[in-house]
């Protein structure tokens, strides 16, 4: 699968392997992505290469067993970050205390790319 990388040298193309899903997962195929200016900042450290890209549309390719309410082929816009909707500040009105938050960041794949993970 190709995906984007960025560092201080600049923005290469190139081959990753996806990782299988977890349980609490899908799989997108990514149909667009935005650029923000964290994606600018991206990567910036010497020597240090990233990928990007966290304002992303696309299209169900696999869901995990306990992923509810998602079907295969279904389109998608992603949250970089959302609370959980189940902890005790979320029931509360109180999602900016979320315990769970639900983070694309922390599956090692971003938007710039064919297809990547989120929870």
């Amino acid at each position: 699968m190709l995906s984007a990388f960025k560092s201080d040298k600049g923005i290469r193309v190139g081959e990753m392997q996806l990782r299988p899903i977890n349980s609490d997962e899908i799989r997108i195929k990514v149909d667009a992505c935005g650029v923000c200016g964290t994606d600018l900042l991206a990567g910036d450290g010497p020597a240090e290469e990233s990928q990007f890209g966290h304002e992303v549309a696309g299209t169900v390719l696999e869901i995990g067993s306990m992923v509810p309410g998602l079907s295969i082929g279904q389109k998608v816009a992603m949250d970089s970050a959302s609370a959980c909707g189940r902890c005790e500040n979320c029931k509360n009105t109180k999602q900016e205390l979320c315990t769970n938050v639900q983070s694309f960041f922390l599956t090692g794949t971003f938007g710039f790319a064919e297809e990547m993970i989120a929870p």
